[in-house]
C-alpha cells in the first residue's frame, strides 16, 4: 500500500513541476481547456458542407423598399407583382422588401461558390446557420406576396380603410386628359 501511495505522489509531483514551466499571461484568468479551429484544412468531400447542394439563399436578391401607405404605394406594389419573379414580404420586423428570384451565376454544379475566397461583403456578413432551410418549422415572413390579387387580399383585411380608398381610386380610373394624351382608347 505504501508503494501506491508514493506513485501517486510523485505523479502530482511532476504534473506540478510541468504546471508551474507553463507561462499564464493572465494569472486572474482560469486556466481552461479550449478545441481551437483548424485553418485552411481542405474539407473531406465537397458533400461534408451544410451548403452542398442547396442554393437557397443564392436564388434570390432581395432589397428593402418603403412600407407602402398611399394610392401610388399600392400601384407600385400592384406593379411590381405584375412581373414574373417578383415578390414582395414583410418580415417580422416590420421592414418591407421587394425580392427578385434570380440564381447566383457564381454557384457551381454542386450548389457551392464558385468566388467565395472573394464574394461580396453581404455573402459574407451571411451566416449559413440563420438559413431558412434549417428552420423549416418557422415562418419566413409575416407576410408574403408572389401576385396582386395576394397582396389586395392582405390589404383589404389589415388595411380595410385604405383597401376601400384604394379600390375607390382605381375604379376612377385614368383621368380622361391624360388618357387622350397617351391616345389610348377607354
Amino acid at each position: 500500500m505504501g508503494k501506491k501511495k508514493d506513485k501517486q505522489k510523485n505523479k502530482k509531483d511532476k504534473k506540478a513541476k510541468k504546471a508551474k514551466k507553463v507561462v499564464q499571461l493572465d494569472p486572474s484568468a482560469a486556466r481552461t481547456m479550449m478545441v481551437l479551429p483548424v485553418l485552411n484544412s481542405p474539407m473531406k468531400k465537397e458533400k461534408d458542407h451544410p451548403c452542398y447542394n442547396c442554393i437557397q439563399c443564392c436564388s434570390y436578391v432581395a432589397t428593402e423598399i418603403d412600407e407602402p401607405t398611399t394610392h401610388s404605394d399600392y400601384d407600385c406594389v400592384m406593379w411590381y407583382l405584375y412581373h414574373p419573379n417578383v415578390s414582395i414580404f414583410l418580415d417580422f420586423d416590420g421592414d418591407w422588401y421587394i425580392q427578385f428570384d434570380s440564381k447566383c451565376e457564381n454557384l457551381t454544379e454542386n450548389g457551392l461558390c464558385g468566388v467565395y475566397e472573394t464574394r461580396p461583403e453581404i455573402c459574407r456578413d451571411y451566416d449559413w446557420k440563420d438559413c431558412e432551410v434549417r428552420w423549416p418549422d418557422e415562418p419566413l415572413h409575416k407576410a408574403y406576396f408572389q401576385k396582386a390579387d395576394e397582396f389586395l387580399v392582405w390589404l383589404e383585411k389589415r388595411r380595410p380603410k385604405s383597401y376601400k380608398k384604394y379600390i375607390k381610386y382605381k375604379e376612377k380610373g385614368v383621368p380622361k386628359k391624360v388618357a387622350g394624351e397617351l391616345g389610348r382608347i377607354a
